[in-house]
């Protein structure tokens, strides 16, 4: 699970932001136990229009991603990786994640630049703050990398590490969970399973097409797919069940066809059945939400769902919010991040599961706990203070 994350000079991100989700008190059931501290399950991100709700899941997902797969996604490419503050392009950019895995708690760093890695550190906790695993330092393109004496990472195969350093812009950290050199130290990946509707680098979430399509291919070989038609028949889409009998297809620019998925709609002995593309847009977000939710829950993952109540009703939305909050369908503690504009969702969480995202001089993207505000109490009404403008993040709407 994520306890803490910091990112800075990401998008519209300038100086640093960090986000705690730990607490020392346990508020409700939607939280962890890890040793002394309370981790979240669920965390609400609110805010204005062009706040930079999304650059902050962005910059989330991308650490994820780049952190445990660049070794083998950013093959042979030196293109640039993201966008750095407009006002900062000569400044590092940077990140750090806290972590717990298999009972341990590490702590990763990392310094770069859009199209290559300055500095990384991966640490775990010890008696007195951290230890180091490893440091990598970019010193004018020549790669240098420190182990503490006391693992077993000084032992890699030198070959292997001299193949892994002619690739400046992948991180040391992918490379040893690729090879299994950290699985012999009890880590083999930051989290167990991702899902994000914003993607690694693109700035925008899915749209319906894109969504009926990648939901047709996942349905493909799911083994989840039975799982989903209880939830959709209790969403009322009208929905019965997915269509057997009939093939749907689009067919794209460049001549290929992709299978899409449809649903059989019945009522009273009469039936038909839609193609996933023909639905309502709310019909196949709730469906692709739904399916990939369903995954990272079955492993304890991570879900990060910018504007989870977009084309949603807000009664289905909380439903899929409430799969991480209950014990039942959460055996796993796994994490929800989403950002919403309804201020509804906010009355169904404690004052330390909500964020809020403000454009401080419309320039720069801050983002602060619920808690830091003084005085705030849990028993208040958060739904009311909020739309009343008493914390902030709220649109300044002037006359015209």
């Amino acid at each position: 699970m994520i306890h803490n994350f910091t990112v800075e000079n990401f998008y519209s991100i300038n100086e640093e932001q960090e986000l705690d989700f730990t607490s020392t008190k346990k508020y409700s059931s939607s939280f962890t136990e890890y040793e002394d501290k309370f981790i979240s399950n669920v965390n609400c991100f609110i805010g204005a229009n062009a706040s930079g709700k999304t650059n902050v899941f962005k910059a989330l997902h991308f650490l994820l991603w780049y952190a445990q797969m660049s070794y083998y996604d950013m093959v042979g490419s030196y293109e640039a990786l993201f966008d750095q503050h407009k006002l900062n392009k000569n400044k590092d950019t940077k990140f750090s994640l806290t972590f717990d895995n298999n009972n341990k708690l590490y702590k990763y760093e990392l310094v770069l630049s859009p199209k290559e890695i300055l500095e990384e550190t991966l640490s775990t906790k010890a008696e007195k703050g951290y230890s180091y695993l490893y440091k990598l330092k970019n010193s004018n393109g020549n790669i240098e990398i420190t182990y503490n004496r006391y693992n077993d990472l000084s032992k890699i195969n030198s070959n292997e590490e001299n193949r892994f350093k002619l690739k400046k812009n992948v991180t040391f950290l992918s490379f040893l969970l690729g090879t299994g050199y950290l699985e012999k130290l009890g880590l083999k990946e930051i989290t167990s399973s991702i899902f994000s509707n914003v993607s690694n680098v693109d700035s925008r979430s899915y749209d319906h097409v894109s969504e009926s399509v990648y939901l047709s291919r996942a349905l493909e070989k799911s083994e989840f797919k039975n799982d989903l038609i209880p939830y959709l028949r209790s969403f009322d889409f009208g929905i019965e069940d997915f269509a057997q009998d009939e093939s749907f297809k689009i067919q794209f620019d460049n001549g290929t066809t992709q299978q899409i998925i449809g649903f059989k709609h019945s009522n009273n002995g009469q039936s038909f059945s839609l193609s996933a593309i023909d639905e309502s847009a709310g019909t196949v977000k709730g469906t692709f939400l739904l399916l990939n939710l369903i995954k990272v829950l079955s492993k304890g993952g991570i879900a990060i769902i910018d504007e989870i109540d977009a084309r949603l009703h807000y009664d289905i939305a909380r439903k899929l919010i409430s799969l991480f909050t209950n014990k039942e369908t959460n055996k796993y503690n796994a994490q929800l991040f989403f950002s919403t504009h309804q201020p509804l969702f906010l009355n169904d969480r404690d004052k330390k599961q909500i964020f809020l995202c403000e454009k401080e001089d419309y320039l720069n993207t801050e983002v602060y706990r619920l808690d830091e505000i003084e005085g705030v109490r849990n028993t208040e009404n958060f739904f009311e203070k909020y739309l009343s403008g008493t914390y902030g993040a709220t649109p300044r709407i002037g006359d015209v």
